[in-house]
């Protein structure tokens, strides 16, 4: 994997540092960092599949540049969801 060009920063930070000049970046990152979003967004979609009897595999933490940390164990809880056929109901 590449890192950054130069200077270059993603959207979050971007507009982080945008909301900081303006001084809302509280409201605007609700003091979560990338990660805490990430987390945050797949949480409530957990939750949401779950109430459809649709599994997920739990959320195992830190991303490191894009890819979750521990990807072994994601990819095996994927292949053991993948194994039992799950619909989506509709």
């Amino acid at each position: 994997m590449v890192g950054p060009f130069r200077e270059a920063r993603d959207d979050f930070a971007i507009f982080r540092g945008i909301a900081r000049e303006l001084g809302v970046e509280s409201e605007y990152t609700t003091d979560r960092d990338v990660d805490g979003w990430l987390r945050h967004m797949y949480d409530v979609t957990r939750q949401r599949a779950s109430e459809r009897a649709v599994e997920m595999p739990p959320h195992l933490g830190r991303t490191v540049r894009g890819r979750a940390a521990g990807g072994d164990r994601v990819r095996a809880a994927g292949d053991r969801m993948a194994s039992r056929h799950a619909r989506i109901p509709r």
